[in-house]
Order: C-alpha cells, then structure tokens, then sequence
C-alpha cells in the first residue's frame, strides 16, 4: 500500500512541476501591453447634468470609470 502511495505522489509531483513550469514559460513569452491609463483620478466628482441651477454630479470610482453620484451642487460652485 505504502508502495502505491509513494508513486502516486511522485506522478502528481511530476505533473506539478511540468504545468508549473509550461505556465511559467507561457507568461514570459506572452508580455502584454501597459495597461491603459485611467480615464480620471479616483475620488475625484465631476458636473453631470444641470436642472435650473442644482446640478448633480459623478464621482470617479477606484477603476478609474465615473460612476453616478449622490451629491449634487449649486450651479456658480459645480466642479468642471
């Protein structure tokens, strides 16, 4: 039984060792491009759309897409 057990070990760490390695190669060979950057700075709000002079706005999310928000500001002091 011991027998059995020890062989089967060494094949599932020969089969362990080869994807790993082929996995490996496979990311070192396959560079991909810098991400894009950032369509704006997390954290950052923005005017969305104006009714009279309450405007509401957008908030920039940590993924770097705006995303709407709950805060909305009077129209002489809105954000660009």
């Amino acid at each position: 039984m011991m027998k059995i057990v020890s062989k089967f070990a060494l094949v599932v760490a020969v089969a362990a060792v080869a994807v790993a390695g082929s996995t490996a190669e496979t990311l070192a060979r396959g560079k991909k491009a810098a991400p894009a950057p950032a369509a704006c700075t997390p954290w950052t709000y923005k005017t969305a759309a104006c009714n009279g002079n309450a405007c509401s706005m957008q908030r920039c999310g940590l993924s770097g897409n705006w995303y709407p928000s709950i805060a909305w500001c009077w129209k002489p002091w809105c954000p660009a």
